[in-house]
């Protein structure tokens, strides 16, 4: 693709492995990325959860009364 593009015949290789390079340093970049968003995302839902669950409990200790307390299930 290069050849037809016009690039010298000498420098098609190294163009070639130069973009291959290039195009996989970006591929892991934008993985890591990925993966730091997503850790990032479930300690946020782990902190909720914790917390939710921290609040509910406390409310059925001090408030007293009677609950009903349902689980889903999917």
């Amino acid at each position: 693709m290069l050849l037809e593009e016009g690039a010298p015949p000498e420098q098609a290789e190294q163009l070639a492995l130069k973009y291959l390079k290039m195009q996989r340093l970006l591929a892991t970049e934008d993985a890591r990325k990925q993966l730091k968003t997503s850790q990032m995302l479930v300690t946020v839902g782990a902190v909720f959860l914790a917390g939710g669950m921290a609040l509910t409990l406390l409310s059925l200790l001090f408030l007293g009364g009677s609950y009903v307390i349902t689980l889903l299930s999917a």
